[in-house]
């Protein structure tokens, strides 16, 4: 099921021996456009503190009181290695958080699982990195599913934060069309379905998807998206409709007003 990230902010996550904080933001891999890590605010017992936790620690949640139990404890969070993180997260920090939890490392392992067994939902298959599972090698700037690289502004940046990508502007082919409000991510294995983009600056009141692999090119240093799609494609694509959930119907329509293949 696709969950909209920002009604996943104010979470409690439940350590094993007590509560650990509230769910703050979502870091996802510009790879492929997975989350990585859940940004956890524990100031109310480690004041002025965030906290990187991998979905792989990650048990059921309780949807209707908005909790997730969390396979750690609070000693083990509160040794973690510390990350700055107004600035980028590096390679070097993630394998020490890896080694300290005992997290498998969901990059450049064959074979390896990406975030483990247990997603946001149920399932013995939830959570796991269909990529890793494969074997399959994947340089960090080509995105599943498409044939061509996908350039970014800075390659040593591979991991981008949810709640800055949220304002960013969208650019078609011939001019800005909208900006990123929010985005979609599957509650068993943490893909990024699409992203939620609102174009009132452009079209009056409409909200429209894109989908991860229809972006091209993403320039953080300069906050824009860039999708290989002509304004006009997207005024006339398929509106979103948030009263109404994201069915195959729906998505089959967008996907063939655009031109490209499903993936199902």
């Amino acid at each position: 099921m696709l969950r909209r990230a920002s009604s996943l902010h104010g979470y409690t996550l439940h350590a094993q021996d007590d509560n650990i904080g509230d769910v703050h933001d979502f870091y996802f891999s510009t790879a492929d456009w997975t989350v990585r890590y859940l940004i956890v605010d524990i100031g109310n017992w480690f004041t002025g503190r965030r906290v990187m936790v991998a979905p792989y620690a990650l048990q059921t949640p309780n949807w209707e009181s908005r909790e997730i139990p969390v396979a750690l404890t609070k000693a083990e969070i509160k040794e973690s290695p510390p990350v700055d993180l107004t600035q980028p997260v590096t390679r070097t920090h993630e394998t020490s958080l890896s080694s300290h939890y005992g997290w498998p490392a969901y990059w450049g392992l064959p074979g390896a699982a990406g975030m483990g067994g247990v997603g946001l939902g149920m399932g013995s298959t939830a959570g796991l990195d269909p990529i890793a599972m494969s074997g399959a090698q994947i340089p960090d700037d080509v995105l599943p599913g498409v044939a061509e690289k996908v350039t970014y502004a800075d390659d040593e940046r591979s991991l981008l934060s949810m709640r800055e990508v949220t304002g960013y502007q969208l650019e078609a082919t011939d001019g800005s069309l909208g900006h990123v409000e929010d985005f979609f991510v599957e509650d068993e294995d943490w893909r990024i379905g699409y992203l939620l983009i609102d174009t009132s600056n452009w079209l009056p009141g409409k909200r429209v998807l894109i989908a991860p692999e229809w972006v091209t090119e993403i320039d953080w240093t300069r906050s824009r998206l860039y999708v290989d799609l002509t304004k006009a494609q997207v005024e006339q694509s398929p509106e979103y409709n948030p009263e109404a959930a994201i069915n195959r119907d729906y998505e089959k329509r967008l996907y063939q007003h655009y031109g490209y293949m499903t993936q199902w």
